[in-house]
């Protein structure tokens, strides 16, 4: 369940051994109030059932439990499933975790670091066939390929192979936990609907092989109000060489800002570049 904080968190931290799903760059942000954590304040506690999202006080957990039931106790079933068939097919990593357990930890700060270009990129795709895809019948199919011998950016875990749509699963019988958790994503975003112009969320799964599926969805607008520009042509190649290049966007006092992760100790920190210097530097021109 990737949330606002997704997009401003600026330091990724190396992952060692511990609980799956725990990861130490889950956003410190409170699911409830949706505040994110001051400079220098103890960080905010984690959920022990999904290990997803934080609360920044007890009173909040409480408050929004009604909500995050729903996707919790499933999210945490499935957590203790996987961790369970991860271990007991993956050799050890150098870090102290199976080198299945380190690859679902990176595709989720990949995912993170990436998400406001893949947003604008489904937004492409949808917009260029607006009159043919009907945003509730159908869902992307987004396929990474990890790539291990990289220098450890965070940015630069995973490259794409795949861009498909496909239509939605039969909804006749019982909920799988992949169900479950659109449903519980899908009510973050009640407050879209009525909006101008909003069509719905077009739900978008990544897959990798030998790890299980993640989702996330995206709000789709029949126009984009917030660049109101046209659809950019070449859009899946210029998606591709951003996320081959390392090259993410961060969300900066209200603006998106673009940039590189850099290393920093043993933290990889973003630091901001403009479009010119990564066209100088990469041969890359964002998108948007």
């Amino acid at each position: 369940m990737l949330s606002a904080g997704s997009y401003e968190q600026t330091s990724f931290k190396p992952h060692v051994p511990g609980n799956l799903a725990g990861s130490r760059n889950v956003p410190h942000e409170c699911i409830h109030c949706h505040i994110t954590k001051p400079s220098g304040a103890p960080a905010f506690p984690i959920c022990s059932g999904c290990r997803l999202v934080r609360y920044c006080s007890r009173e909040h957990q409480t408050a929004h439990w009604k909500v995050h039931k729903p996707f919790c106790q499933p999210q945490k079933h499935f957590n203790e499933n996987t961790l369970q068939s991860v271990r007991a097919s993956s050799e050890m990593a150098p870090s102290g975790l199976t080198v299945k357990e380190e690859m679902i930890f990176q595709e989720d700060d990949f995912c993170r670091l990436h998400m406001w270009t893949l947003s604008v990129a489904m937004e492409c795709l949808v917009h260029e066939v607006r009159y043919q895809f009907v945003i509730k019948k159908r869902f992307m199919r987004i396929g990474l390929e990890y790539r291990p011998n990289g220098d450890g950016n965070p940015a630069k875990t995973f490259t794409v192979k795949y861009v498909m749509s496909d239509d939605l699963p039969d909804e006749s019988g019982p909920p799988t936990p992949i169900d479950v958790q659109i449903s519980a994503m899908a009510k973050q975003y009640d407050s879209y609907v009525g909006t101008p112009g909003y069509r719905g969320l077009l739900n978008c799964f990544y897959e990798v092989e030998g790890l299980p599926g993640s989702v996330f969805p995206i709000p789709i607008y029949e126009y984009n109000p917030v660049r109101n520009g046209p659809v950019v042509s070449g859009w899946y190649d210029r998606m591709k060489s951003m996320m081959d290049n390392g090259i993410v966007h961060r969300l900066l006092g209200g603006a998106w800002k673009p940039g590189v992760m850099v290393k920093k100790g043993k933290k990889w920190v973003f630091q901001e570049r403009s479009r010119e210097a990564l066209f100088a530097e990469f041969g890359v021109r964002v998108l948007y």
